[in-house]
């Protein structure tokens, strides 16, 4: 389902206009896949996105995020540290189960 007048960005188009990394946009959206080390043993584990975009990855040929979306990135990209807010955004929107505004949780002052 296609909702009209809520803007639309492609996830290059977003990296271009909040000045931030395509990859690092796609890991907070679509979650990711890695590997660590559990003693000698390598554990595949999985991160989850911060929050679900606005529209679903199924209704489009790429992924395209809405404009709340692109907005709740550029706070992300310009008040925070990546590898600090991302743990705490995805801490605090567990406890308060905002999955959907996760930029809208205060976690670091500016």
């Amino acid at each position: 389902m296609t909702q009209l007048g809520l803007g639309m960005y492609t996830l290059a188009d977003a990296a271009r206009l909040i000045h931030g990394d395509r990859r690092a946009i796609k890991r907070w959206l679509y979650g990711y896949d890695y590997a660590s080390r559990k003693g000698e043993e390598r554990v595949r584990r999985h991160a989850d996105p911060l929050w679900a975009p606005q529209y679903q990855a199924d209704d489009f040929h790429e992924n395209v995020i809405g404009f709340q979306d692109l907005l709740e990135l550029r706070q992300k990209h310009v008040r925070a540290d990546p590898g600090v807010i991302g743990f705490a955004v995805r801490t605090t929107c567990g406890r308060v189960a905002c999955a959907r505004h996760a930029a809208a949780v205060r976690v670091v002052p500016f």
